[in-house]
């Protein structure tokens, strides 16, 4: 999914910091806890989602964007975050993870910290942006469409037929 960046005015939500490349195991309970049982859910274990959210900091989906990637920290536990690197193969940021714990969904984090990290994004010059999601998975396509992404680049909201 694509989205043209426009621009946008938003805080990010209480508690919120940037990502930095110490938090693989904060970030990899989080990612453990937030795609237990869901379609994202491939039977990994803590340690192997520790190792995958380590690995992503240090650059396996290429180089984090730190300004856009935030964590909402509540009591030393990370409950949500999201994730972008700057793909070169691709030419543009990718929203390569957003992760929110079971118990704090529906608040509006991932949408928060979204709409922060895309402002963040354009502070940066970058016209656009894009992700992957796993088909199916209709919490993150709702969230996603309802921010503007759309199947096709060049469309949506702000951009001329």
């Amino acid at each position: 999914m694509y989205k043209t960046l426009e621009p946008l005015h938003a805080l990010p939500p209480e508690g919120s910091r940037p990502v930095t490349t110490a938090d693989g195991e904060l970030l990899g309970h989080l990612m453990y806890h937030s795609y237990l049982g869901t379609i994202d859910y491939d039977g990994e274990t803590l340690d192997q989602a520790i190792q995958e959210m380590s690995e992503t900091l240090t650059g396996k989906y290429g180089k984090v964007n730190f300004p856009a990637s935030l964590a909402v920290i509540d009591g030393g536990t990370a409950v949500a975050a999201v994730i972008f690197v700057d793909h070169a193969k691709l030419g543009m940021p990718l929203l390569a993870f957003t992760m929110t714990h079971p118990k704090f969904q529906g608040r509006g984090l991932a949408q928060g910290l979204i709409t922060s990290c895309l402002r963040n994004l354009q502070e940066q010059a970058f016209a656009e942006c894009c992700l992957v999601v796993t088909k199916g998975n209709r919490p993150a396509e709702d969230i996603y469409k309802k921010l503007g992404f759309s199947l096709t680049r060049g469309t949506g909201p702000g951009v001329s037929p």
